[in-house]
């Protein structure tokens, strides 16, 4: 966040102590360096929306457009399925845990959804896209830490394995969601070669 009273700061440490403890006088200052106030507002704000962390809302996408990764992403759906399916399908929902359960296929469904993703998901995406970017090959380790970054966190369960043309991905369906399974198969295209195909089992 942008500092707000950075003019009054620069005020007080030039006024002379004879005069610091004049209200009538360091309020007549202020009605300019209110004015300052604002405009090193500004600034700051201009400065820190070029950055990945601190960039919010047309900022973000602006980093976006330069990584060449819209804001809306078209997201594949998690479908109901039984246990040793493999792919995006989910369960059946209870109770307890009713984020966890697939949608029933029908004729409706085209698979796919086209959805805008809000600040905190979409600095996540393009941390990854930046991250995989600056590296000549990506690795066990650099997937494993993409991994973090789109979930912001390791779950107990995360275990990644290949078989031939294949690689797996096991998550902890406790400790991740529908939607967190989704945008790692979605992102898999930046981490995972041309060739390979992926899986993810909520186990």
């Amino acid at each position: 966040m942008a500092t707000k009273d950075k003019g009054e700061k620069i005020l007080d440490g030039m006024l002379l102590d004879d005069y610091n403890n004049s209200p009538l006088l360091k309020q007549y200052f202020m009605a300019f360096f209110t004015e300052m106030d604002y405009l090193f507002e500004q600034t700051e704000e201009v400065y820190v929306g070029r950055f990945l962390e601190t960039a919010i809302g047309a900022q973000l996408d602006v980093l976006g457009k330069i990584l060449q990764q819209p804001r809306s992403v078209v997201l594949p759906r998690i479908f109901f399925g039984f246990q040793g399916a493999t792919g995006l399908i989910g369960g059946m929902a209870d109770v307890a845990t009713p984020s966890i359960g697939g949608e029933f296929l029908n004729a409706d469904n085209s698979g796919y959804t086209t959805t805008p993703l809000d600040d905190t998901k979409y600095r996540r995406v393009l941390k990854v896209i930046a991250e995989v970017s600056n590296k000549q090959s990506c690795n066990i380790s650099l997937v494993y830490k993409c991994l973090y970054i789109l979930l912001n966190r390791v779950p107990a369960t995360i275990l990644l394995s290949q078989s031939g043309r294949s690689v797996t991905l096991d998550l902890d369906i406790n400790e991740t969601t529908n939607e967190e399974a989704i945008l790692i198969s979605y992102m898999s295209k930046y981490f995972i070669p041309n060739g390979i195909s992926f899986f993810i089992n909520r186990v």
